[in-house]
């Protein structure tokens, strides 16, 4: 009968303040068994499929707007810990797309709350700096996904690319930026000292 099966329902709540200490990782890349991994704090995920990288990053990014009404920092005390037990360390399995949604929590007199869930682990982001270096986090999954993952589409490695290009700005030294300066005037003044009839001709129509 139904009522004789033993169900259990179990949902991770990380309740985070200030910068995260993360780090990403692929897990046996270009294989059936391959995944990324995102460890925050002592939680650690592992994502096993695209469509399930697309998720988190997505679901973040969505909350963008909704990040800006968060305080810039927050007393860490919010999240302390409890005496006699130690702050846990969990592993999360994550795959074929998780359902996502996420809101803005106001509390009168307090604080507001970033709130995301997808699936069964629930994001309590508490201020600027929780909810950029976890979204740094997986963004950064998703650049790292192309390579990991056997059967990534093309546009999805575009995407991760550009994600990649955007996090991480390419810096010219001033010594390079004063050499490209000089090799572009030389081939300036070479072009004005080529003759005129060995020109390329521009037809007008």
């Amino acid at each position: 009968m139904w009522h004789d099966r033993q169900v259990q329902s179990t949902t991770i709540t990380l309740d985070l303040a200030g910068t995260q200490d993360v780090a990403i990782a692929d897990h046996q890349p270009r294989t059936d068994c391959a995944a990324v991994t995102v460890r925050i704090g002592t939680a650690l995920v592992y994502i096993h499929d695209m469509a399930t990288t697309e998720t988190f990053t997505n679901a973040f990014f969505d909350l963008a707007h909704s990040a800006r009404r968060l305080p810039r920092e927050i007393y860490p005390n919010i999240v302390a810990p409890i005496l006699g037990m130690p702050e846990p360390g969990v592993i999360i399995n994550a795959s074929g797309s998780p359902i996502a949604a996420g809101r803005l929590i106001e509390r009168p007199g307090r604080y507001s709350v970033l709130r995301l869930q997808v699936g069964r682990l629930v994001f309590n982001l508490h201020d600027l700096g929780a909810y950029s270096s976890t979204t740094a986090a997986f963004r950064a999954a998703a650049s790292l996904a192309p390579r990991t993952f056997p059967n990534a589409p093309e546009t999805f490695r575009r995407t991760a690319v550009a994600l990649a290009t955007s996090a991480m700005p390419t810096v010219v030294s001033r010594r390079r930026l004063a050499q490209s300066t000089q090799e572009a005037r030389l081939e300036a003044t070479a072009s004005q000292r080529v003759p005129a009839a060995s020109r390329p001709r521009i037809e007008r129509t």
